[in-house]
């Protein structure tokens, strides 16, 4: 089976996706594993990639989205099969977002809420809007509609922005050792959960080659070191340094 960076950058951003929207870790799997899962090669009775497909579905499935509703989708007898199936994508994330709305709303009330997810973030938010007594708060439709926007936003743009700066790391292996020293010297701890947030601002070299790669220039496939030399790269990161200190 051929191999794909761009299908596995958006099976990874998916992923990526799916804990910032839930907190739903799930493993890397490659299109061969996945479309024995989907044949039922594996237990088919086990629901833990359910809302991760399903969002996948609802992406890949936008337009008809756009144009019928996932209701006209899910139940008219005249959709065909894959479209019925975009339909049923539709209302478990619906029904997903809606058990996470009451799930967040029953831990707050507790006060034992730990998820640091964006649907638990936009109900803690809302919860404080009506405790302030403000007319205007954030419904349970919002936080629905902002889940499923922050995801569609985020995916595409991600995944093949990602897939470019893989293509070009491994076409310049020079660059992949100069990144590989600026991030060995900041997360010298294994463990990637230590990381602190702020770290990120230092990576430097490792921003000079993400903004490089969504230039023009090297989105039509061009090695980036023919595109903005070692020299260059060295200077935009020093020019990140000072743009942010």
């Amino acid at each position: 089976m051929n191999l794909s960076v761009a299908d596995d950058c958006k099976t990874f951003t998916l992923n990526v996706l799916a804990a910032a929207l839930f907190t739903k870790p799930y493993p890397f799997e490659g299109q061969e594993e996945m479309e024995k899962r989907h044949a039922g090669s594996v237990d088919p009775s086990d629901d833990s990639y359910q809302y991760r497909d399903s969002f996948s579905k609802i992406l890949r499935g936008i337009i008809p989205i756009a144009i019928f509703g996932g209701e006209t989708l899910r139940t008219s007898s005249w959709m065909p099969t894959s479209m019925k199936a975009v339909g049923e994508a539709v209302e478990s994330f619906r029904l997903y977002v809606r058990g996470m709305i009451e799930e967040e709303k029953s831990n707050n009330r507790k006060d034992i809420s730990a998820r640091k997810d964006l649907v638990s973030s936009l109900v803690r938010a809302s919860l404080a809007q009506q405790n302030d007594g403000r007319d205007m708060t954030i419904t349970e439709q919002d936080i629905i509609s902002n889940t499923f926007v922050y995801g569609f936003a985020g995916n595409d743009t991600t995944a093949i922005t990602l897939a470019h700066i893989i293509v070009n790391l491994a076409a310049n292996p020079d660059t992949q050792n100069w990144i590989r020293e600026e991030i060995q010297h900041y997360c010298k701890d294994d463990d990637f959960n230590e990381w602190p947030y702020s770290t990120w601002t230092k990576l430097k070299r490792c921003q000079a080659v993400v903004v490089s790669s969504l230039a023009p220039e090297a989105i039509t496939m061009w090695h980036l070191t023919d595109v903005i030399p070692r020299w260059k790269l060295s200077d935009f990161a020093t020019h990140l340094d000072h743009h942010q200190s």
